[in-house]
C-alpha cells in the first residue's frame, strides 16, 4: 500500500515545489517591477516641480535647463528624458538617446507603456503633459532601461528551474530509498518470522529421527 502513495505522495510535494518557486519568482519580478515604476513617476514629478518653479526658463531653452551641469540629477540617476513640444516637436532630449527616440503618445497624460526598440533594448516609459496656469507647454516623456531586469529575470528563472528539478530528483530518489529499506526491513522480518516458524517442526523431525537410527532394525 505504501509502494502505490509513493508516487502520488512525491507527485503533490512537486507540485508545492513547483507553485512556490513560482510564485516566488513572479513575486520578485512584479515588485522589482513596481520599483522600477516608482521610481520613473518619483522622477517625473521632481521635474515637473522644477519646470513649475520657472516655466519661462524652460520655454526659453528646455535642454540646457535640464541638462545643464548643474541641473543634472534627473539624468545621472539612469533616468532618460525627453521633452516635445504640445504640437509634437522634439524640444529636447537626453544625450544618452542619441539617435533614439522615446515613443510618443499626442494627447495623452500619464502614459506608462513598455516598449521595444529594433537592437532588442526593452524600456519603460512615463509620458507626462506639462501644464502651467492651465495651458499646456508640452510633454516630458520618461525612461529608464529595463533590458538588464529581464536578464536578471531570465537568469533567476533559469537557477530556480535548475534547484527544482534538483529537488524534486532527491525527493524521488529519497522515498524510493526510504521504500527499498522498508521492504528490505519487512524481508528480514518475513525470514525472521519463517525460521522461527519452521525451527520448531524441523526440530521435532530431526528428534524423531535420531530416535529412529538409534533405535535397533526390526527383525525380519
Amino acid at each position: 500500500m505504501r509502494i502505490k502513495i509513493a508516487p502520488w505522495f512525491t507527485l503533490f510535494l512537486s507540485i508545492i515545489i513547483v507553485f512556490s518557486n513560482l510564485s516566488l519568482f513572479f513575486y520578485f519580478k512584479n515588485s522589482t517591477l513596481e520599483n522600477t515604476e516608482l521610481r520613473l513617476i518619483k522622477s517625473a514629478d521632481n521635474v515637473l516641480v522644477e519646470i513649475g518653479k520657472n516655466p519661462n526658463l524652460f520655454l526659453k531653452d528646455p535642454k540646457d535647463y535640464i541638462f545643464s551641469t548643474t541641473k543634472n540629477e534627473f539624468t545621472s540617476s539612469g533616468i532618460l528624458v525627453q521633452f516635445m513640444g504640445k504640437d509634437g516637436d522634439l524640444l529636447a532630449r537626453s544625450p544618452s538617446l542619441k539617435h533614439n527616440s522615446l515613443p510618443f503618445f499626442k494627447n495623452e497624460d500619464d502614459v506608462l507603456k513598455d516598449v521595444e526598440f529594433e537592437n532588442n533594448l526593452k524600456l519603460k516609459v512615463y509620458q507626462r503633459e506639462i501644464i502651467d496656469a492651465g495651458n499646456s507647454l508640452g510633454y516630458a516623456i520618461f525612461g529608464i532601461t529595463t533590458s538588464p531586469l529581464y536578464h536578471n529575470f531570465d537568469i533567476l528563472l533559469g537557477i530556480l528551474s535548475i534547484l527544482t528539478f534538483a529537488t524534486i530528483a532527491a525527493l524521488w530518489l529519497g522515498i524510493n530509498a526510504l521504500i527499498s529499506v522498508d521492504l528490505v526491513k519487512k524481508q528480514q522480518r518475513f525470514l525472521s518470522f519463517a525460521s522461527h516458524e519452521l525451527r520448531t517442526p524441523l526440530s521435532v523431525i530431526s528428534g524423531i529421527a535420531e530416535v529412529a537410527l538409534r533405535s535397533p532394525p526390526f527383525a525380519r
